[in-house]
């Protein structure tokens, strides 16, 4: 049997073999780099497009569930869809006057408190995760009270002896209709068809929101001089079944002007918060607008027709005046979604004779 014998003479070829064996070279390495980079500029933007589009997907099924939430409150209602939100005082203000006029402002979103908690058990369906709107406790959900999260409960109360029983049993989040605001969605009680009629009805909105009125987001009309409404004429009215009709101009030629329920918006998403002159969706810019007979069709910005919602002076109007804080400003103090310059306080404050204190020990 022959063996190989290492030899002084050998161990030079054995060197340079294992010096061929290393890695790449500086300039290997670069194109390799370089060649990753391209690709990674070429995908990123496909993967950025996809994700907008799940999203996106995922706030159409949302609104496609609010509809049937309207749908089956309107079933039940008459024929007439829910209200737009309040503006009119939250908590007790007789007995708590020291805490100052408390004003939930209607805010071009529902009232809540009409679907909440018989037609759907949270408020998670009036999240979009598209949105640019963010929390300011992550870990909280949206409009929700955060009185007996942990974190938030007053040390005081959870010192009385008399409490050691009652507060297990109240911990955690509980969706609250006072918190559900318009910070995702855009609702229209009232029906409107066009961009004219779209600017008039929010400008009277808000300034029946600055008068401090109260009845005139649940009533069933509105009367804005100067033939901006429906058909022409000086009346806007709610969000019922039949509505359509009062967009004939000329009863011997009703074809002419009808417009059909699947052009008259119920919800769409909001715009941005913080100046920017866009829909929350920007991959492309638009947003989902859900239509009174309950399909969802995403919309372009800017709307080629000039259809509402998404025009250059639809947009530019809500971003001036929904999301300058004057309408947002009094969110209550106990919600998730409260807004940054609100301090926290606890809702028992303001509604101490909520049964679900009845048990409570607390001073004020």
């Amino acid at each position: 049997m022959m063996h190989t014998i290492r030899t002084a003479a050998n161990q030079p070829k054995l060197a340079m073999r294992r010096h061929r064996t290393r890695g790449l070279t500086l300039i290997e390495l670069m194109v390799v780099i370089s060649i990753l980079s391209i690709l990674a500029a070429l995908l990123l933007p496909a993967l950025a497009r996809a994700r907008e589009m799940a999203r996106r997907t995922f706030c159409n099924n949302n609104m496609k569930q609010i509809g049937l939430v309207m749908r089956m409150y309107a079933d039940e209602a008459g024929g007439v869809y829910p209200a737009g939100s309040k503006n009119a005082h939250y908590g007790d203000i007789r007995q708590l006057a020291w805490l100052g006029r408390q004003l939930t402002r209607n805010n071009y979103g529902v009232d809540g408190s009409v679907i909440y908690p018989d037609y759907l058990e949270d408020f998670d369906i009036f999240v979009c995760p598209s949105s640019a709107k963010e929390l300011e406790d992550e870990l909280a959900d949206w409009y929700t009270d955060l009185t007996f999260v942990e974190q938030y409960v007053d040390p005081v109360l959870k010192a009385d002896p008399r409490n050691l029983e009652i507060l297990p049993s109240l911990y955690g989040e509980r969706p609250d209709p006072d918190c559900l605001t318009s910070q995702h969605y855009i609702y229209l009680p009232h029906a409107v068809a066009t961009e004219e009629n779209m600017l008039f009805l929010f400008d009277e909105y808000y300034r029946l929101m600055a008068a401090g009125e109260t009845q005139h987001f649940l009533g069933m009309k509105l009367t804005v001089p100067g033939g901006h409404g429906p058909g022409n004429q000086d009346t806007f009215f709610r969000i019922r079944d039949g509505v359509n009709r009062m967009f004939i101009e000329d009863i011997n030629r009703p074809g002419l002007t009808a417009v059909p329920e699947t052009r008259i918006p119920l919800l769409f998403d909001s715009m941005a918060l913080y100046g920017r002159h866009l829909p929350n969706h920007v991959v492309p810019p638009g947003g989902n607008v859900l239509f009174m007979d309950g399909h969802v069709e995403y919309k372009r910005f800017p709307d080629k027709k000039l259809d509402p919602p998404y025009t250059p002076d639809l947009v530019e109007w809500l971003r001036a005046n929904t999301y300058n804080n004057q309408v947002l400003q009094n969110v209550p103090p106990w919600c998730s979604n409260r807004m940054p310059d609100t301090e926290f306080a606890p809702r028992y404050l303001f509604y101490p004779k909520d049964p679900l204190y009845k048990d409570l020990f607390f001073t004020y």
